[in-house]
This record gives C-alpha cells, sequence and structure tokens, in this order.
C-alpha cells in the first residue's frame, strides 16, 4: 500500500505549480508566492451558503475567501497531486482564520499540508534518528504508537494541571497520551529527531487538543503531525 501511495506521490513531484494554478477553482497567487482569496464565483454551494450569511465587506468574509482558497492548494498537497515544495506560504495571519474550516479540513488537510512544507526544510532532512531515550520520554506500544507519560514523568506545570483532574477519568488519561505524545512531536520541530522515527499518534479516544495550549497545537503538534505523514509519503534515502 505504502509502495503505491509513493508511486502516486512522484508524478506530482514534475507538476508545476504553473499547471494546477490555472485551475478554475484555485485562488490566484500574488508576487510573493501567496495565494489571493478566492472570488466569490469560484466558492463550491457549501462554501457560497457560508458566505452568504457573512457581511460584506468584513474581516471575517475577507478571511473566508482566504482560508478557502488556500485549502485548495492543501488538498492537492495532501492528496499527493502537488509538490510540497511548491505549497503556497499560508495567507497572513490577518487574512485566514481556522473557524472557517472543518474539524477534519483543519486536522486531516491543512494542518498536514502545512506540516509537509515544513518538512522540506534542509533542517529537516538531515535529521538524524533519535539514539537517546530520555527519561523525560512515554514508550512507545507494539503498533508503534505512543503510550501515556507516567504520573511521575510530568513537568511541575503540566503536574499541577493534572492533579486537577479526577485520575480515573477520561480526562486524565487523555493528558498523560497527549503530553506525552507532545515530547516526540517537539523533539521533530526542533530537528532533533527523524519526521520517518515518529510514533504514532495515541488512537483518538486517548487523546485531546484541549490539553495543549495554542502555541503547542498550532505550531508543534500539527507541524509534527504532518512532518510525519511527509516521512511516510517519500521515499526511503
Amino acid at each position: 500500500m505504502l509502495r503505491r501511495a509513493v508511486l502516486a506521490f512522484l508524478p506530482a513531484l514534475l507538476l508545476p505549480l504553473s499547471a494546477k494554478a490555472a485551475d478554475p477553482e484555485l485562488p490566484a497567487l500574488d508576487a510573493e508566492g501567496r495565494t489571493l482569496p478566492l472570488r466569490a464565483d469560484q466558492l463550491d454551494p457549501a462554501e457560497r451558503e457560508a458566505y452568504a450569511g457573512l457581511a460584506t465587506p468584513s474581516d471575517d468574509a475577507r478571511q473566508f475567501l482566504y482560508t478557502r482558497g488556500f485549502l485548495r492548494y492543501a488538498r492537492l498537497v495532501a492528496d499527493g497531486k502537488l509538490p510540497p515544495a511548491n505549497l503556497p506560504p499560508l495567507p497572513l495571519r490577518a487574512n485566514w482564520n481556522r473557524k472557517f474550516l472543518s474539524q477534519s479540513e483543519a486536522t486531516g488537510v491543512l494542518d498536514v499540508a502545512i506540516g509537509m512544507k515544513l518538512a522540506t526544510r534542509p533542517r529537516m532532512a538531515a535529521a538524524a534518528p533519535l539514539t537517546v531515550h530520555s527519561p523525560d520520554l512515554p514508550g512507545v506500544d507494539a503498533e508503534g504508537r505512543c503510550l501515556p507519560l507516567r504520573v511521575e514523568q510530568l513537568r511541575p506545570e503540566e503536574r499541577t494541571a493534572y492533579d486537577r483532574l479526577d485520575p480515573s477519568g477520561d480526562d486524565a488519561r487523555q493528558f498523560l497520551f497527549t503530553r506525552g505524545f507532545l515530547r516526540y512531536a517537539q523533539l521533530v520541530v526542533d530537528g532533533k529527531m527523524d519526521p520517518k522515527t515518529l510514533p504514532k499518534l495515541p488512537a483518538r479516544v486517548d487523546w485531546d487538543r484541549q490539553f495543549l495550549d495554542q502555541h503547542e497545537s498550532k505550531e508543534v503538534l500539527d507541524v509534527a503531525l504532518g512532518m510525519s505523514f511527509y516521512a511516510r509519503m517519500t521515499p526511503s534515502q
């Protein structure tokens, strides 16, 4: 299955961005290579319905058109139809907003595409496999998934947050899994661990983003997930 995915991905490496930019469903690019907003006539029926509920002109309307436009390119990358290196830069923060993405779009497409873009940086390509097992890291199960942290592995600020939870409840379990996976995610983002060796994300029932602050969620966990995905789509060296 992986071989088929890789073979399907390789032809896209030869596909120039200019060929995709001619697609009438894609937004244009500005002089800096960033996506311009979609035109209202490019919106699909569901998007048009959502857009009609926004005041125009307004920040929400502008962000909606930019966000949905960038998503078009993100989907091409995630589907292996556009090289990660050719993904346009994310629109300026003032011009996009995740509230205009469904949960699936945000976690399954946009975040992955951002991560894949970052994974093409030379610093990531040169990252060495992790060889030192830190006592701060959780274990990995037989399926390669990250196990929960042990309570004694929690850092002081994490322990304070954990102690507010019912230790027998779902929140406590998810806290330990989420903070544990974050340890590995940070190593990948810092260039201290090869993306190919990143453990799999815990099962959805075992982690929850509510236990990550905004920086951790947007700048670390999402990026690490994307780099792991990119690594799986790239032939071994």
